[in-house]
């Protein structure tokens, strides 16, 4: 089965580096898809469109979400998502910046979220989201 991610970011220079990164872990193309959106309501639109069609039976999908964006933050987001999948079968990893530990305690107490990696993206760090993502 394959896996689609969905990279969640409002700043355009943290989801360009994050899909560079993730596209060069030397995973097979035909593994693993990359969806990139720096608006996040895009990107719920986005699920939501799959989740209506029914293609999340033929893929796995996986979000690598941001927390500090306008309009639309992680949390909600989140909330969000968990009226679409409340069977959470779409998981999620938050990347943020933020290292408050309120922050990283919030995010590893939601069962749908795996790990929480901090910002910015470096090599190590997308082959711990591929590692989660594409077992």
């Amino acid at each position: 089965m394959n896996t689609e991610i969905i990279l969640i970011d409002d700043d355009p220079i943290s989801l360009l580096l994050s899909k560079f990164l993730l596209e060069k872990t030397n995973v097979p193309s035909k593994t693993i898809k990359l969806t990139p959106f720096d608006e996040p309501q895009e990107g719920l639109k986005y699920i939501l469109d799959l989740v209506n069609d029914n293609k999340t039976d033929k893929c796995k999908l996986k979000v690598l979400l941001d927390i500090n964006m306008p309009v639309l933050n992680g949390w909600e987001f989140l909330s969000q998502l968990n009226k679409l999948d409340p069977e959470k079968q779409i998981r999620v990893i938050m990347h943020s910046s933020s290292k408050w530990e309120q922050d990283i305690t919030l995010a590893l107490t939601d069962s749908r979220v795996d790990c929480y990696i901090t910002k910015p993206m470096e090599v190590g760090k997308a082959m711990q989201v591929v590692n989660f993502f594409v077992k």
